[in-house]
């Protein structure tokens, strides 16, 4: 339907006024009035357009917010940290987010596959022979070896305790040269599951190769050929097996005291 044109209407209006008896009809504040109204209704029909577009934009975020933080948040979207947070706790420890321990508690070691125990470059795992039921591992210390050389190392299981031992060797053994940190470490075993009988006071030899080389991180030992030689000097030799009962899904490291070895 075509819209009215309101000056004709007002013409029309006029010239009805000026033909029609009695009290004349106040055709401009009829138009005002009739503008005045068609306003407000655009403004109501406007505004609630936007407060539905606001109700949108802050269900919007809201949701955007929900997802982003259990999705691909970064820490831009998350929470300033407090001052006790960010500077450390009541005591005055600094919150560093890890254990103030020099090394990874048991319950991770015992994750990491046996030959990567002591990644290069870090600290190597603490002896804890013998075990609460008397399992324990110790390695036979070598002559002196040259650098770049290589060895066989022999390292001994031992039941000290009172009661048989039935289990399994998961995998290993895996040896370790180290000073204050890994130089070089065992890589690429597989898991064995060898089944381990030992009566008390009954023992078992293994043999590993040891080589004195350096290994500046984990990526190096993709290429053990090209691995160089390890400066002479005094280091530490230790090895580790991981033990698990029979069927168990993984093993728990069982580590040797260290015995010296010379790189000449």
């Amino acid at each position: 339907m075509e819209r009215p044109d309101p000056e004709a209407l007002r013409r029309a209006l006029h010239a009805d006024a000026e033909g029609a008896d009695g009290a004349r009809l106040d055709l401009d504040g009829v138009l005002t009035r009739s503008r005045r109204e068609r306003r407000r209704r655009r403004t109501a029909v406007v505004s609630g357009a936007a407060s539905a577009v606001a109700v949108l934009a802050i269900g919007g975020v809201v949701l955007s917010g929900g997802l982003g933080m259990n999705a691909g948040s970064t820490t831009a979207d998350a929470p300033a940290s407090s001052s006790t947070e960010a500077d450390g706790d009541a005591a005055g420890a600094p919150a560093t987010g890890v254990a103030p321990a020099d090394e990874p508690p048991q319950e991770e070691l015992a994750l990491r596959p046996i030959d990567r125990l002591n990644p290069c470059g870090t600290p190597p795992a603490a002896a804890n022979t013998p075990t609460a039921d008397g399992l324990a591992i110790a390695i036979t210390a070598l002559p002196p070896l040259d650098a770049g050389g290589s060895a066989q190392a022999t390292v001994t299981l031992t039941n000290t305790g009172d009661a048989p031992y039935r289990g399994e060797l998961f995998a290993g053994p895996a040896l370790t040269v180290a000073d204050e940190v890994t130089r070089w470490h065992t890589s690429g075993l597989e898991a064995v599951r060898t089944p381990l009988a030992l009566e008390p006071g009954e023992g078992i030899e293994l043999t590993a190769p040891v080589r004195a080389v350096r290994c500046d991180d984990e990526a190096a030992l993709t290429d053990p050929s090209a691995l160089p030689a390890l400066a002479p000097g005094s280091y530490a030799l230790s090895a580790a097996v991981a033990l698990a009962a029979s069927g168990a899904a993984l093993g728990v490291p069982l580590v040797s005291e260290p015995v010296q070895l010379t790189v000449r």
